[in-house]
């Protein structure tokens, strides 16, 4: 009795099963673009070195070793009652030089000797050793035009006697006139005056070239994950924030002004920009904007799905169906297809359609418009009406969430690990992205795209020995004496110190 009331029941389930001859739905070749997003700019900072080297020798080059002359014919009227001349010569000490923000302070020694003529004396000082001092200070500040140019505005600090012992004065000892003022101010004046060619001299480095290569480099498209992914900086403008000088190299801070996106496909096309002019900044801001574009291909978006709609059992009683598997595709015109295999009492494959959406609330991608497509509900007719009316498709579009962060994660993560790398000698791209955050969804044949923004810091370490041309003076000092005391620029002595 028992086995007959069994094989009753299993009669009675296997002709109330439905085999579903439900087809795939109708595909749409057409894509939706892309929404557009605004993309936000941002600043890369980029600390750029220059290799002071060359102009400190050119500052030892400019600055002769040796200026004036005891000559009488180069002697100077200091007094008119009495009348009192002098003429100095004075012997310049190796540079000496300090760092400090965006000026070099150079130090050094003088010694010199003069001749003075009174109205009734010839008098000297200095003729022997040792030779009267002044301790000599120059500030250099550097900046850079909107032209690219170096700008320097040199100027002499202190100029005086080391101390206000006999040997540090020049004194016309029988009318008792101390002449040392004149001489230092003479001096001065000197010092002044190669200082004066020194900064017109610099005004006509430019880094433009340089900087130029540079700035054509950063605009090609940056290939990660193999091809995969792409990093496209996108500078628009750049600026000049503050500049320091430590060591023999002055480090400008340099701060793009840029649209960075991440994003799959093809390699883009490369921006052509010209390198723009050179503005100011003093902005301490290097904190990125960056746009992406993660992709969730559909392999990947099953086994999500698939987490929470595979083996679940939907409806009651003798209306009860499992869900066997879940296969996710593009519907074209911004829908997506889930392939639902469902056992129990339907068995086939019903196809739902929807289109996606972010909801920014709960950070997750939803179907609120899921319903069973016309080539599933249509075939059913009312052999599998509760399909149709029951709990199933609601069931299913609750459960299809997808997890935003999921699409953006893994961009994150590869950026992160490849966006470190040599762009060209001399140049390195640094960067850390802390995270991302979805702003719309978008179907492709390909997979769901999120499109959103990342923040994090992007920037360039540039460092390079050939910024800066190298200004040495190319030919050999002259012998001292009456050419050497025109004032003629000697070559630049190794000795040179730093500090």
């Amino acid at each position: 009795m028992r086995h007959a009331l069994v094989a009753v029941l299993l009669l009675a389930t296997a002709c109330q099963r439905t085999e579903l001859k439900t087809q795939p739905p109708e595909i749409s070749d057409e894509e939706l673009p892309l929404p557009d997003a605004a993309i936000k700019e941002s600043y890369v900072s980029s600390p750029i070195v220059f290799d002071l080297r060359p102009l400190l020798e050119e500052l030892e080059v400019t600055v002769p070793r040796l200026m004036g002359s005891v000559d009488k014919n180069r002697r100077i009227k200091v007094m008119g009652t009495p009348s009192v001349s002098v003429a100095p010569e004075l012997h310049r000490a190796p540079f000496n030089f300090a760092f400090e923000g965006n000026t070099v302070t150079v130090t050094t020694m003088i010694e010199y000797r003069a001749q003075a003529w009174a109205t009734l004396f010839n008098v000297s000082c200095g003729m022997k050793d040792p030779k009267p001092r002044m301790r000599v200070k120059i500030a250099i500040t550097y900046d850079l035009t909107s032209s690219w140019h170096l700008k320097t505005h040199s100027r002499v600090l202190e100029l005086e006697p080391v101390s206000r012992e006999e040997r540090d004065q020049c004194e016309i000892s029988a009318m008792k006139i101390d002449v040392t003022p004149k001489i230092a101010s003479a001096a001065r004046g000197a010092v002044d005056g190669q200082l004066q060619k020194l900064d017109k001299k610099l005004s006509t480095v430019s880094v433009r070239k340089p900087v130029e290569k540079i700035w054509i480099e950063i605009q090609k498209p940056i290939s990660l994950s193999k091809g995969t992914l792409w990093l496209d900086i996108g500078p628009k403008a750049i600026a000049l924030g503050p500049i320091t000088a430590t060591d023999s190299t002055l480090v400008a801070r340099l701060d793009l002004l840029a649209s960075p996106q991440i994003y799959g496909g093809e390699r883009p096309a490369m921006d052509t920009l010209p390198l723009p002019p050179l503005g100011h900044t003093k902005s301490t801001i290097d904190t990125a904007d960056v746009h992406m574009n993660g992709l969730l291909t559909w392999g990947a978006a099953d086994k999500i799905l698939g987490k929470e709609l595979v083996g679940k059992t939907i409806g009651k009683r003798l209306h009860k169906v499992r869900i066997d598997s879940i296969a996710a595709s593009s519907a074209g015109k911004g829908r997506l297809v889930l392939a639902t295999k469902v056992s129990g009492a339907a068995h086939g494959i019903l196809y739902v359609i929807g289109t996606p959406t972010y909801d920014s609330t709960t950070d997750l991608i939803t179907i609120p418009d899921l319903a069973l497509d016309v080539n599933s509900s249509g075939p059913l007719g009312e052999a599998a009406a509760w399909l149709l009316n029951g709990p199933f498709v609601e069931e299913v579009r609750s459960m299809s969430k997808i997890p935003a962060a999921r699409l953006m994660d893994e961009v994150v993560g590869i950026a992160n690990k490849e966006i470190n790398r040599r762009l060209t000698e001399g140049v390195e791209l640094r960067g850390q992205l802390s995270g991302a955050q979805v702003r719309s969804v978008h179907v492709a044949k390909d997979g769901l795209h999120a499109v959103g923004h990342g923040s994090g810091r992007l920037w360039l370490e540039i460092s390079k020995d050939d910024l800066l041309p190298d200004r040495k003076a190319k030919s050999a000092p002259k012998a001292a004496g009456k050419d050497a005391s025109k004032d003629e620029p000697k070559a630049a002595p190794k000795d040179a110190k730093k500090s």
